[in-house]
């Protein structure tokens, strides 16, 4: 462990989300999360749909290397696992 508890990689990691990142990925995801809105932000339109923001997240796993797997318990509910191998 490094200083303030995070290992290098774990600092590596911080030191690439930026403020511009975060949002940039929030705005997709939220829009990925209401498909039939207009205006994705406004309180009035219906709940989100889960589905298309999983199948976001693993795309964007997978764009990343990774293994991704999705379960479904509920149907259009599904969770996403990715695993990225390691060297050992």
């Amino acid at each position: 462990m490094a200083q303030h508890g995070f290992t290098n990689l774990e600092r590596k990691v911080i030191a690439r989300i930026t403020e511009e990142r975060w949002l940039d990925l929030t705005t997709e995801m939220v829009r990925a999360g209401q498909p039939r809105s207009v205006n994705p932000l406004d309180p009035d339109v219906p709940a989100g749909e889960e589905e298309p923001i999983a199948l976001y997240v693993a795309g964007k796993l997978e764009a990343m290397g990774m293994e991704v797997e999705k379960y479904e318990s509920l149907r259009h509910r599904p969770n996403v696992v990715g695993r990225l191998k390691g060297s050992g």
